[in-house]
């Protein structure tokens, strides 16, 4: 069902959070990749466009994820190479030794950052997942197989199960 339609430029959807009464939508143009800015909107109707999130130093939102329990809004920042921590007006940033285009919140609150990278340069991309604890502190490092041919998301449920999407 579709809800609400969101007035504005015809972009791309690199990543989607929400958050308490908020919903952070990260757009970019085809070819370009994602933006600096994240669009906010309130998701109590009539879900007005709210005032844009913007980060100093931040380049390519590729995507989001939202932490219920400390309230924080996460976003993998592809051009700069961290992951953006967002919380009561103030932002902090976990460098990442990494390509993170992806990220999930686990159930017990770490974080799940999920890395693509090329193994011969070709478009085929391997993956590789960071588990980070609260402070973004790397806590384990699961590279996939190769013969996991273009990966694109993961999760990691209650009972400690990876799941990978390719």
């Amino acid at each position: 069902y579709i809800v609400h339609k969101a007035e504005g430029a015809a972009a791309m959807v690199f990543g989607l959070a929400s958050l308490l009464d908020k919903l952070y939508v990260a757009r970019g143009q085809e070819g370009r990749g994602a933006s600096d800015t994240i669009n906010v909107y309130s998701t109590r109707s009539p879900f007005n466009r709210l005032k844009d999130l913007s980060i100093a130093d931040m380049k390519r939102a590729s995507d989001l994820a939202g932490d219920s329990d400390s309230g924080a809004l996460l976003i993998a920042d592809t051009g700069s190479g961290v992951i953006w921590k967002f919380a009561g007006n103030k932002a902090g940033k976990w460098a990442i030794a990494a390509h993170v285009t992806r990220l999930s919140v686990t159930p017990t609150g770490q974080v799940l950052a999920f890395c693509q990278r090329s193994f011969d340069g070709s478009d085929s991309w391997s993956g590789l997942v960071i588990l980070l604890d609260k402070a973004g502190e790397q806590k384990n490092r699961i590279q996939l197989p190769q013969s996991i041919i273009n990966p694109r998301q993961a999760v990691l449920t209650i009972r400690g199960t990876l799941i990978v999407c390719y």
